[in-house]
């Protein structure tokens, strides 16, 4: 089983969403931060929260006081803003992200640009509602 990203999102006292995977994001992560860069919006990384990750392995850590990561969250509308553009550029040039030759993963193209239109959508319903959001990282 490997890493994959749930979006999340929360109003400061209730969160909600993380019932989908987003692995081809996370898997693709170096080349998404790439290409944002060249469009000059933030990378799909700065909205990363490891804090699932950290409780998941803090248990390996047997002799060390780990003290518990908190969740960081994020603003909808920065989130939204920097996946759509990724969305845009992905959809007018197919060739902006390198991905695998490896036949296995032929669909990633499209699973990428299907987990970033479920993104876009939801940080839009999530900027609409004012909500805070993060990719949660999880194992």
């Amino acid at each position: 089983m490997s890493d994959t990203i749930w979006l999340e999102v929360t109003d400061g006292r209730e969160k909600s969403g993380g019932e989908r995977d987003n692995s081809i994001m996370l898997k693709l992560t170096r080349e998404l931060d790439g290409l944002a860069e060249k469009l000059d919006v933030p990378k799909v990384s700065s909205f990363y929260d490891k804090s699932a990750l950290a409780e998941a392995y803090a248990g390996e850590l047997e002799d060390a006081d780990v003290p518990p990561v908190e969740p960081v969250w994020f603003d909808a509308a920065a989130g939204r803003r920097a996946v759509e553009a990724l969305l845009a550029e992905l959809r007018t040039n197919a060739a902006a992200i390198r991905f695998p030759s490896d036949p296995s993963r032929r669909h990633w193209p499209d699973a990428l640009r299907d987990e970033l239109e479920y993104c876009r959508s939801t940080l839009s319903q999530a900027e609409e509602r004012e909500l805070r959001f993060h990719f949660l990282v999880v194992p």
